[in-house]
Parts: C-alpha cells; structure tokens; sequence
C-alpha cells in the first residue's frame, strides 16, 4: 500500500446560477491523482465568496461551518 495525499477544497460555480441569482458551493476531493466534485447543496451570492470561504456576515458564518462539517464526514 502506497502513501496517498488526499485533499479538500471548496469552490463555487459561477456559471451555474439557480433561479434567485445564487451559485452552488462544491467540494473538490482529490485523492492522489484522482479527483471528484461534489454538490454541497448550498448556495450563495457570487461576491460571497473568497478564498475557499463565504466572507460577510453570520449567515455566510453558518455556512462555513456547515462546509467544515461536511468536508471531515
């Protein structure tokens, strides 16, 4: 069995706004060469966003440890 570095990140689809103007948030889960994206079913205002985060206000807070939660399931 080899060593493998497995990583999370969260980024934000911009092109694929829903209804209301808001873009989903998904996990991209690398495990050594292979990588998969996954929805979160979360959604926010595009200029919430920045580095791997929402940035604003405690709703936006809520939803970064909503992502913290299921990024360590």
């Amino acid at each position: 069995m080899s060593n493998q570095t497995i990583s999370v990140r969260m980024f934000v689809q911009k092109n694929r706004p829903c209804a209301s103007g808001k873009v989903p948030i998904f996990a991209r889960i690398r495990l050594g060469r292979e990588s998969i994206a996954i929805a979160t079913k979360i959604y926010i205002n595009d200029d919430q966003w920045g580095h791997g985060q929402t940035i604003g206000t405690t709703k936006e807070l809520k939803a970064n440890r909503h992502l913290d939660y299921r990024a360590y399931l």
